[in-house]
């Protein structure tokens, strides 16, 4: 059916289309961005390139019609309460204060919730970032109270309490370790490892993947796969890490994906509400060795292969040196 009724480039683009393991509607996505969302601003530059085309590049200066309607509307900002809860008012200045140095650094002018988050995730490391949001969440908890006649507490107070609450959280966590490999050949390679707190293998997955346009799909893959085996294995409440900082940040976002890929995306997202994971966070290639030697090794073996509260011989040295790096 597509072969009959598309050109053939573009047939071969759509069956390359990963499917969905579950029912799902079909969709529409926008070609020219990643997430697959239209964007009203690159619609506007799609159809001002669109136009210049047209005209055969000759007039490149005159100006388009309404462009100066649009300058202003880009310029429009609209205020976010949040942001003032969670940075600018005096309660979260007290409590921001007496955090980490990084946290009390100041912060160049910013608009509203999400520029703040951005500028956060491009300076903090993970472990920061993860102190970052538990304390807004207990600024937000404490405002909240006020509002509704509870007394105010401590600033200090408030940074040891979200400090235990992280570490406890920390403690109990298992880690789910995920990468994968690909190249130009007809398969790619998806390897995981689950280990506790410890660092003990609770169990390790070394699975062949098929062939994959890039590095983000060969990783959504192997999530998704990898997920797969945490819940037939009844494992729960995990730490998903990866060192794929494309798919982590799009696993981490609760938008949904219109995009060659936002069906794998959906999948894993129900998966991980199902087994209860508590976060996707990124790590360095240097920290996730062992799940990217089993990865490689999948390549090298005909079926999937499964380790329960063993470490897999194939990865024997990369997972001592994934606890060293953990640990530093």
């Amino acid at each position: 059916m597509v072969e009959a009724n598309f050109h053939s480039s573009d047939a071969e683009a759509i069956l390359r289309i990963p499917l969905s393991r579950r029912y799902v509607h079909d969709m529409v996505f926008w070609l020219h961005t990643k997430d697959g969302d239209y964007s009203v601003k690159l619609g506007y530059h799609i159809a001002r390139l669109l136009a210049k085309q047209d005209a055969d590049l000759g007039e490149s200066s005159r100006e388009v019609m309404g462009s100066s309607i649009w300058a202003k509307l880009w310029k429009l900002k609209a205020k976010e309460s949040r942001y003032h809860v969670l940075w600018e008012c005096g309660l979260a200045q007290d409590i921001w204060a007496g955090s980490s140095r990084r946290l009390q650094k100041g912060v160049p002018g910013l608009d509203d919730m999400v520029q703040l988050v951005e500028y956060m995730q491009n300076r903090l490391t993970d472990e920061e970032l993860e102190y970052f949001w538990v304390q807004c969440w207990f600024i937000w908890n404490q405002c909240n109270a006020i509002v509704h006649g509870g007394a105010i507490q401590e600033p200090g107070r408030l940074n040891q309490r979200a400090k235990d609450f992280l570490d406890e959280f920390r403690a109990a966590q298992l880690r789910l370790s995920v990468s994968a490999v690909f190249s130009d050949t007809s398969s790619s390679g998806f390897g995981a490892v689950i280990r506790n707190n410890l660092g003990e293998v609770m169990a390790a997955m070394s699975a062949k993947g098929p062939s994959v346009v890039d590095s983000e799909e060969a990783e959504v893959l192997a999530c998704r796969r990898v997920l797969e085996f945490a819940v037939d294995t009844e494992f729960e409440e995990l730490m998903i890490e990866g060192d794929n900082s494309t798919v982590i940040r799009c696993l981490s976002s609760i938008r949904a994906f219109r995009s060659r890929l936002g069906n794998v995306y959906a999948d894993i997202h129900v998966l991980a509400a199902g087994s209860r994971c508590k976060s996707f966070s990124c790590v360095k290639r240097e920290a996730n060795l062992a799940a990217h030697s089993l990865a490689r090794y999948a390549r090298s073996i005909d079926g999937d292969m499964f380790w329960m509260e063993e470490t897999p011989p194939p990865a024997i040295e990369a997972v001592y040196l994934d606890s060293v790096s953990l640990n530093e």
